[in-house]
């Protein structure tokens, strides 16, 4: 029930998708983090710094693989945690989802990215959002 009304204010920010918008899928970012960066050309391709007034309403080309970076800086009583990854998954066309980030202390404190598809008048449905393992870019 937590999970639900965390991501619940979230869903009703993000207004499903109509019309004209039918090969279009929307993201929307939520949580502390420092930086997010998304991109459709493959894991080492180009990629959009995305401020952080439009993390409710990413829109990407549906149905294509879709990469981010996600950076958050989590200060501890010991020091900073750095929490970072590189993830990717297949959105849907004309669907809306949900992308949050939560530092998890309960959890022997690690971060948690999660993917969420936004369901009108239901509950938001967790989806897989695949850890890419790191690449060098730089010979690609």
């Amino acid at each position: 029930m937590r999970l639900l009304q965390n991501i619940g204010l979230a869903a009703a920010l993000l207004v499903p998708l109509g019309g004209g918008a039918a090969e279009r899928a929307r993201i929307g970012v939520v949580g502390d983090l420092d930086s997010l960066t998304v991109g459709q050309d493959g894991y080492c391709g180009e990629r959009t710094q995305v401020d952080k007034k439009a993390w409710r309403g990413i829109f990407v080309d549906g149905d294509e693989r879709t990469w981010f970076g996600m950076k958050a800086t989590v200060q501890l009583g010991t020091g900073k945690v750095d929490c970072s990854g590189e993830f990717s998954f297949v959105p849907a066309a004309a669907q809306t989802y949900i992308i949050r980030y939560t530092w998890a202390a309960y959890q022997s404190d690690q971060c948690l990215f999660e993917l969420f598809r936004v369901v009108p008048g239901g509950d938001p449905v967790r989806e897989n959002l695949t850890r890419e393992q790191p690449q060098v870019c730089l010979i690609k």
